[in-house]
């Protein structure tokens, strides 16, 4: 009669020292030493600071995990033998994730509020923050940041044809710039002190003017401008027609 043989099992492997990543894109890539003794070897993520996952067996000191999602991963590793499961690695660095970068917002509105401005813009999804530019005259651009805002109120714009463009930003980079939206703003008019006869002034925006003495002038329209011509040498008075108390003497020589 013989005995069953022994069967000799070989030991655990050791630990495995802390494995490396490389991230591209959503893609990150783990890879570490050969473990002496180990056969195959498991993979653990975690993704900022969760719980632990673990991956199947496999040979090969290499896994990609590719189409990750958006965070701070961090990997450890162990290697097996028929003898049993090594212990698990240090901790890997934080591998980082990043979103893409969003897209351009559409082209922004510019509108007239009170004593200024206000550039206007539709969100953008993903979107962490926005940037405007603005120039004048065809100039250089300059920088502001709007943070999460979707609006930028300019109290500060001086005459001149303006040009406003925003651009989208998050942790994975900045979007392209807007199609740039154009304001033209008038030098401010100011009501003539005198007019000769038979020559016109402008008159200055917002009023909708009309003449008090129209024997010695008269106002006419274009478009939305007024103007006033002298007609006779005297004193002219020009009134808003919104506004009694707003009016304006001009000498007629």
């Amino acid at each position: 009669m013989t005995s069953d043989a022994a069967v000799v099992l070989p030991d655990a492997p050791g630990v495995a020292d802390r494995p490396s990543v490389v991230v591209a894109g959503k893609q990150v890539t783990v890879s570490w030493p050969v473990v002496s003794g180990a056969v195959e070897y498991q993979v653990r993520s975690r993704r900022d600071g969760g719980g632990w996952s673990e991956s199947g067996w496999a040979a090969g000191v290499e896994r990609v995990f590719a189409d990750s999602p958006v965070g701070s991963w961090e990997f450890q590793v162990r290697g097996r033998n028929a003898g049993g499961d090594g212990g698990w690695s240090l901790t890997s660095d934080a591998a980082v994730v990043l979103p893409d970068a969003p897209d351009a917002p559409g082209k922004p509105l510019v509108t007239k509020s009170g004593d200024g401005y206000v550039l206007a813009w539709d969100a953008v999804a993903s979107a962490g923050s926005y940037q405007v530019q603005r120039r004048i005259g065809g100039g250089s651009w300059t920088s502001q940041d709007a943070g999460t805002a979707t609006s930028l109120t300019m109290t500060d714009l001086t005459p001149g044809r303006w040009e406003f463009q925003v651009r989208a930003r998050n942790a994975g980079g900045d979007s392209g710039w807007s199609d740039a939206t154009e304001l033209l703003i008038d030098k401010p008019v100011t009501a003539p002190k005198s007019v000769k006869v038979g020559k016109k002034k402008r008159l200055p925006a917002g009023p909708k003017w009309k003449s008090n003495t129209a024997k010695t002038c008269k106002v006419t329209k274009k478009g939305k401008t007024y103007y006033v011509t002298g007609k006779k040498k005297g004193t002219c008075v020009l009134v808003s027609q919104s506004d009694s108390s707003e009016k304006h003497k001009v000498k007629i020589n």
